[in-house]
Parts: structure tokens; C-alpha cells; sequence
């Protein structure tokens, strides 16, 4: 069988799927899995509505977590009637 260009999904895509996050190494100058994920969510960026845009200041914060999890989180704080998570930290700390 001849050997054809194959085709390497992991290598070939920036993103996730349920909790596999696709961040390839050869992407972008980065070499960290945490620089990856905030590049990605400024990506995000263009697509999405303007509410629902991570600021600069989210994707700081929600690079230490999957992306599964960031998305997850942003869609939380957009929901009406949620105490945003910095807050929660806050009353966790001092109770």
C-alpha cells in the first residue's frame, strides 16, 4: 500500500470535544498547554456575540482550567441570577 499523506486529527485542529482538548505543539510559538487554551478563547472571539466575548481578563483566568471548563464557567456567568466565580472565591475565603 503506498504511503499517503495521513491525516492526524490531534495534530490538526485547535479545540476540544467533550473533555479531549485538541492543542497542537506545532500550533504557535507557544509551548504551554495554558498559552494555548488563552489563545484559543481570544480566537473564540470572532465568532462569537459581543456579550458573550472572553475578555482579556477571563481568558487569564480560565487558561488554568480545560477548555471544556472555561466554556463551561462563561456560560454559567452569563446566566441570570449567578454570583460570578471571583465572588464565590471571595465568600470561600472569608466566611
Amino acid at each position: 500500500m503506498s504511503s499517503i499523506n495521513k491525516f492526524n486529527f490531534n495534530e490538526s485542529f485547535l479545540g476540544f470535544i467533550d473533555n479531549c482538548e485538541l492543542l497542537p505543539k506545532d500550533f504557535d510559538e507557544f509551548t504551554s498547554t495554558l498559552r494555548h487554551r488563552q489563545l484559543f478563547l481570544a480566537l473564540c472571539n470572532n465568532m462569537l456575540e459581543s456579550s458573550c466575548k472572553f475578555s482579556k481578563y477571563e481568558q487569564k483566568r480560565l487558561r488554568q482550567f480545560s477548555l471544556k471548563e472555561a466554556f463551561h464557567q462563561k456560560i454559567e456567568s452569563l446566566l441570570p441570577n449567578k454570583i460570578p466565580l471571583s465572588h464565590l472565591q471571595i465568600i470561600k475565603n472569608n466566611p
